[in-house]
C-alpha cells in the first residue's frame, strides 16, 4: 500500500496531468502489487517444497543399512574418507619413466611429483617406514572406494543402483560416478606396474599352487647359473664359457631394495591368498642373495696382465683421462695390454683415428676388485699426425682380478 500511496501523491503534484494518465499509473500499481503477492506466495511455495524434500530425504536414509548411509555421507562429504593421494592425481598413470642412477641420487624427485612408473623405478630411495605409510594412505583410499561401490553401485558396473541414486542430484551423481571409477582404474594401473616390474625382468615360472621356479636373473652383465647344485652369478668370455663372477655391488644393491619394497607394497597380510607376483619377488630375492654369496666365495680372479708398452707418460695420461670420465668409479690402475696403435677407417676408407686397448682395475664394491676394458683415441689430422689422447670406449667385460691394491 505505501508503494500506491507515494505513486498517488506523485500523480497530484504532476502540472497538467490527464485523468488518462492517473489511471494508467493506478492500474500499474496494482499489476506491480499482484505480482509481489504471486512472487510472495512462489517463494512460499517453494520453501515448502524444500522442506518436503528434506522431509523425503530424510526418510529416505532413515530406511537404509548403515554401509549405505555412510558411503553417501561420504560421497556427500570427502571430509569424512581417507584423503587421496598421488597415486590417485590424474596424470598418475600417464607416460613413462626415465631414470638415471646417479642424477636420482643428486636431485631426487619428489614423491608427488611422480607417475607410477617413476616412483617403481624409485622405491629403493624409500625406508620401510616410508613405504608402509605410501602403503596405508593408498590401500586405504582404495578399500574406502569398495565399501563405497558395494553399497552404493550396481555390481559390475559403475553406474550407482537406483534408490540410492535420487539421494544425489545429478550433478552430484555423475562426479560421484566417475571419481570412484577413475581412482578404482589408477589403483589398478599402480598394482600392475608393480607386478611387471617383477615379471618383466625375471622369468620365474609357476609349478604348482605357491610353488615356483626360477627360469632366469639378469643382474647388470651377470646372469645366475647352477653350478655343482649352488646358484653362481657368472659372465661369459667370448667363447661362451661362464665364469663365476659376483654381481656388481651398486647394481645388485639397487635390485635387492627394489624387490624388498615391491614385495612389502604387493603383501596382502590380510587377506588368504597372496599374488604370485608377491611370490615371484620372494624367490628372486631369495635367489640373489644365494648367487652373490656363493659368487663371492668362488669367483675366479684373473691375473694382472702385464704392460705391453713402456710409455710411462702416455699412461699417466690414460689415467688421468680415465678418471676424469668416470669420477665415481675410483679407478686404481691402468695397463696398456697393446704394443702398438691400431689405425681405424670408415666406410670410405678415410683415416679417422688410431686405437689401442687398456685394462683399468676398480673396485667391485664387495671388497674386492673388478678389471673392465676402456680403449683410448688419437684423432687423425692429417699429414700422417695424430691429435692428443681421448678416452675413447668402455667394454662390457667385467672380471674379478687378483689385485692387491695400492
Amino acid at each position: 500500500m505505501k508503494k500506491i500511496i507515494a505513486i498517488i501523491i506523485l500523480v497530484f503534484a504532476v502540472q497538467g496531468a490527464a485523468q488518462a494518465q492517473i489511471g494508467k499509473l493506478l492500474n500499474k500499481a496494482k499489476e506491480t502489487v499482484k505480482k509481489e503477492t504471486k512472487e510472495a506466495a512462489s517463494n512460499a511455495t517453494e520453501g515448502a517444497s524444500n522442506t518436503t524434500l528434506d522431509t523425503k530425504m530424510s526418510v529416505s536414509m532413515t530406511g537404509l543399512s548403515d554401509e549405505v548411509r555412510q558411503a553417501v555421507e561420504k560421497m556427500k562429504d570427502p571430509s569424512l574418507r581417507p584423503p587421496t593421494c598421488w597415486a590417485y592425481d590424474s596424470f598418475a598413470d600417464k607416460g613413462g619413466a626415465s631414470f638415471d642412477f646417479e642424477k636420482e641420487n643428486a636431485n631426487p624427485k619428489p614423491l608427488d611429483k611422480m607417475n607410477h612408473y617413476e616412483f617403481v623405478l624409485r622405491i629403493y630411495r624409500f625406508s620401510s617406514e616410508e613405504l608402509e605409510a605410501i602403503k596405508k594412505q593408498i590401500e586405504d583410499r582404495n578399500n574406502d572406494n569398495i565399501s563405497i561401490y558395494e553399497a552404493l553401485f550396481t555390481p559390475g558396473t559403475f553406474s550407482m543402483k537406483s534408490d540410492v541414486g535420487k539421494l544425489f542430484t545429478d550433478s552430484e551423481k555423475f562426479s560421484a560416478e566417475q571419481n570412484i571409477k577413475k581412482e578404482s582404474e589408477l589403483y589398478e594401473h599402480y598394482i600392475g606396474v608393480l607386478k611387471s616390474y617383477v615379471t618383466q625382468r625375471y622369468e620365474v615360472e609357476k609349478v604348482g599352487e605357491n610353488r615356483f621356479t626360477l627360469k632366469s636373473l639378469p643382474l647388470g652383465m651377470n646372469s645366475i647359473r647352477n653350478i655343482d647344485g649352488k646358484l653362481h652369478f657368472v659372465i661369459y668370455d667370448d667363447y661362451g664359457t661362464p665364469i663365476i663372477t659376483p654381481a656388481k655391488a651398486d647394481i645388485y644393491d639397487y635390485e635387492r631394495a627394489q624387490l624388498i619394497g615391491i614385495r612389502r607394497l604387493l603383501d596382502r597380510r590380510d587377506q588368504s591368498l597372496q599374488w604370485d607376483e608377491h611370490n615371484f619377488a620372494n624367490i628372486v630375492i631369495s635367489s640373489m642373495a644365494e648367487g652373490q654369496i656363493n659368487s663371492l666365495a668362488n669367483q675366479e680372479k684373473l691375473t694382472i696382465p702385464a704392460s705391453q708398452m713402456n710409455n710411462p707418460a702416455l699412461k699417466a695420461k690414460m689415467l688421468e683421462l680415465a678418471r676424469q670420465a668416470y669420477p665415481s668409479w675410483d679407478i686404481k690402475e691402468l695397463v696398456i695390454i697393446e704394443s702398438a696403435w691400431r689405425v681405424e677407417k670408415n666406410a670410405l676408407g678415410q683415416i679417422i683415428h688410431r686405437r689401442i686397448n687398456t685394462k683399468i682395475i676398480l673396485p667391485n664394491g664387495s671388497g674386492g676388485y673388478t678389471m673392465r676394458t676402456l680403449s683410448f683415441i688419437e684423432p687423425y689430422a692429417g699429414s700422417d699426425k695424430y691429435g692428443a689422447v681421448e678416452a675413447f670406449g668402455i667394454g662390457t667385460d667385467d672380471r674379478a682380478v687378483n689385485y692387491t691394491g695400492k
